[in-house]
């Protein structure tokens, strides 16, 4: 679970709010869009922290974006880039490369960094993801976290996909590393356990991929700390 644990939770000042949802178009096609919103209508220090990690991933993997450029590798510069956040904050210390190649950035970034979008949300997935998003080329990872990456394939012009890094404290998973034992030393788990009331952050858009880069698709959503604010206000 990412970032819903129960129903009968209560919004209080310090929280994060995480809305995950679309909407179909008069066309049929579908939309999957998130935003993470601070409940006192301003971001602020852990929190704030978190969003920054995550604007800045979008930012990249955005960037990165073109035909021919491989999904898998968009994932893992965007789970490398989560794991420098991390270090950034004093919740890891190591090698940031060799821990990225192993995975660590599953404990934090669990999920993909997004997914086909088409008719529907996860498009033509009925299909089996490894046969929509996946060759003999590019084979799914069976590390926790890559292995999440629901296509790994390389981009082709008119792709439309989703673009969605996250961050999240989740203590049973942080649990579940730490008595895995793959990444002691690496890992500040009893901090990362005091971080835990924080939640979590994904910043989530849809894009279709040109023959130049990437377009987000929709009429422009507040996405900035700024606009995100200001729109609360």
């Amino acid at each position: 679970v990412l970032h819903q644990f129960g129903h009968a939770g209560r919004m209080e000042p310090g929280d994060l709010v995480l809305h995950d949802g679309g909407v179909t178009s008069d066309g049929g096609y579908a939309s999957d869009i998130t935003r993470t919103m601070p409940v006192s209508g301003s971001f602020d220090g852990r929190g704030e922290a978190l969003y920054d990690i995550v604007i800045d991933a979008q930012a990249i993997a955005l960037g990165m974006m073109r035909p021919g450029v491989a999904w898998r590798d968009v994932h893992h510069t965007v789970g490398r880039r989560v794991l420098e956040g991390f270090a950034d904050l004093g919740l890891c210390n190591g090698d940031l490369d060799t821990a990225a190649e192993r995975g660590a950035y599953g404990l934090v970034f669990p999920h993909g960094v997004g997914h086909l979008l088409g008719i529907e949300v996860h498009d033509m997935e009925g299909l089996g993801e490894d046969l929509v998003g996946y060759d003999t080329e590019f084979q799914r990872s069976a590390v926790f976290g890559p292995s999440n990456l629901r296509m790994g394939k390389p981009l082709r012009e008119g792709m439309v996909i989703t673009v969605e890094p996250g961050a999240y404290l989740i203590g049973p998973l942080i649990d579940r590393f730490r008595a895995d034992g793959d990444f002691d030393g690496f890992w500040d788990f009893d901090r990362l356990t005091d971080w835990v009331g924080v939640g979590g952050v994904r910043i989530e858009d849809v894009v279709r991929v040109t023959a130049e880069g990437a377009e987000v698709l929709g009429p422009p959503i507040p996405k900035t700390k700024r606009e995100v604010e200001e729109a609360m206000a």
